[in-house]
């Protein structure tokens, strides 16, 4: 399903019911980001669960997060700048490690109810 802008949300998710979606991948984006809580709140209206690349997502009502930890990239991704800015030839001497670093968030408090679930 595609929101495109914030008007279409409410038409997007009542496509993704209709549809028969059983859950909702919210990838990140400036509309998105811009508009998290409403996306939240939309998804546990049409009882979607979804999962949100970005934590904030969570701390704006979402169910649950998994993403990489953004922070820590730019970070390093500054400590790659200022050695490149001091004369290091990247090619030459900065080597680029994968780091696993991901964050993951869960709020099960309220819409764990709301989607559904059965309390244990």
């Amino acid at each position: 399903m595609r929101g495109g802008s914030p008007d279409n949300f409410d038409a997007a998710f009542r496509a993704a019911t209709a549809g028969r979606a059983e859950a909702l991948l919210v990838l990140p984006g400036p509309t998105i980001i811009g508009n998290l809580n409403r996306i939240a709140d939309l998804a546990t209206k049409h009882k979607l669960p979804a999962i949100y690349e970005q934590r904030e997502f969570v701390e704006g009502g979402g169910l649950i997060s998994y993403g990489a930890n953004s922070p820590t990239i730019y970070r390093r991704a500054a400590y790659f700048v200022d050695k490149i800015l001091k004369g290091a030839k990247p090619a030459d001497h900065l080597a680029v490690v994968a780091r696993g670093s991901f964050r993951a968030g869960s709020r099960l408090d309220g819409p764990r109810s709301q989607l559904g679930f059965a309390p244990k």
